[in-house]
């Protein structure tokens, strides 16, 4: 049986830009084409990554940012595509790269793991994939 599936995957640098805004807002992209024109499947990363925005040069991880970040911005995300498009969502998990630091990265991306799936399971109609699993 062969299926055809409008897949849209979105690779982001940030949990929350400008351009989501822009895709997801009232008068954004989303907004101004036909629903029948959505994808089937919206399929999008996290947005969050270890580097020097989480882990300056010090080794130490800067906490503020990362529960902005995962506190602020992730609800604010999912509000903003929930404003617009109505179908299923896949989070990909964020990636830890090993750049150095790797145990506080490994316990960060744990806690940012956690936080994400307590907020997107909550969510109706949305999904979680572990990036590892594809990359």
């Amino acid at each position: 049986r062969t299926v055809n599936v409008n897949i849209t995957l979105d690779w982001k640098h940030f949990v929350l830009e400008d351009r989501e805004e822009y895709m997801f807002g009232d008068g954004g992209l989303f907004a101004s084409i036909p629903v029948a024109a959505h994808p089937d499947v919206f399929v999008t990363k996290i947005g969050f990554h270890i580097c020097a925005h989480t882990v300056p040069p010090t080794g130490q991880l800067n906490l503020t940012q990362t529960e902005a970040w995962l506190n602020d911005d992730l609800p604010r995300l999912i509000r903003l595509i929930r404003n617009s498009y109505h179908g299923p969502v896949v989070w990909l998990t964020p990636s830890i790269y090993q750049w150095g630091h790797e145990e506080q990265q490994e316990i960060c991306m744990n806690n940012v793991a956690t936080r994400v799936r307590d907020v997107v399971s909550a969510e109706p109609n949305m999904y979680i994939v572990e990036a590892a699993e594809i990359e």
